[in-house]
């Protein structure tokens, strides 16, 4: 049903989320096909609610195995199973978790102090901005660490001319420590760092990426670093060392 007050949901797990909170305002849906952080979010809390996703977990990806876990959710507490968050499913999830934070919201705060520091005051390549990699939650990249974000353009700038020159959206780029935890990222994500890229690429598949990826830096184009496979993204980040997922 609709909301007439905006920006109202009470969850610490969900409130200020812009697209949480339009789905409870009834202005938008999230549904088969969506992706991003606002998917992680219901993805953890149908989880903690009891609701697994033995397949493919909290993702980010809203695939069929999220939406069964919506419908079973929405079965359970008695909504109309349509396997969709809208306004009433993500009230009724906001309800439950009112005065529950995430399970992760329960421990001390990441801490970003492994980092390596590499001050700049900007970065940027022919392709890629600094505002691309901003935090989910709205910060910006700390000077201490755009330093490192420029490598990691200076990197898919690479990638980019060897995929000719197809667009690169960067789905993830820099996250706050507080963010990294409340998406329950790696205690060490090296997306705290600035040093971390979930992308995708046009007219190209995860696979096809990551394999170009892995060749170019078996060739020395690209840095060595940390190369993870999911369905619908690559993560890719210049840790120096060896990381395969």
């Amino acid at each position: 049903m609709p909301r007439e007050k905006a920006h109202d949901l009470k969850s610490p797990r969900f409130a200020g989320d812009p697209a949480l909170e339009a789905c409870y305002d009834n202005k938008r849906l999230l549904r088969v096909g969506d992706s991003g952080p606002a998917v992680v979010k219901i993805q953890q809390a149908l989880i903690d609610a009891g609701f697994p996703l033995p397949r493919f977990g909290a993702d980010g990806d809203f695939g069929a195995e999220t939406k069964a876990a919506v419908q079973n959710y929405q079965r359970a507490h008695g909504l109309a199973v349509d396997g969709i968050i809208g306004p009433t499913t993500m009230g009724s999830l906001d309800a439950q978790f009112a005065s529950t934070p995430p399970a992760s919201f329960k421990k001390a705060l990441f801490r970003d102090t492994f980092c390596p520091v590499n001050n700049a005051s900007n970065a940027s390549s022919a392709n890629f901005s600094l505002s691309e990699f901003r935090c989910h939650d709205g910060t910006d990249v700390p000077e201490k660490f755009r330093g490192n974000v420029q490598q990691v353009m200076d990197n898919l700038e690479v990638l980019r001319t060897v995929l000719g020159n197809k667009s690169i959206t960067i789905n993830s780029g820099y996250r706050t420590p507080a963010y990294n935890q409340s998406i329950r990222g790696a205690p060490q994500s090296r997306h705290m760092c600035g040093q971390a890229a979930d992308i995708r690429v046009s007219d190209h598949t995860p696979t096809q990426v990551a394999d170009a990826i892995e060749t170019l830096i078996t060739s020395g184009r690209m840095r060595q670093g940390g190369l993870g496979r999911y369905s619908s993204f690559v993560h890719y980040d210049v840790r120096g060392t060896i990381a395969r997922w």
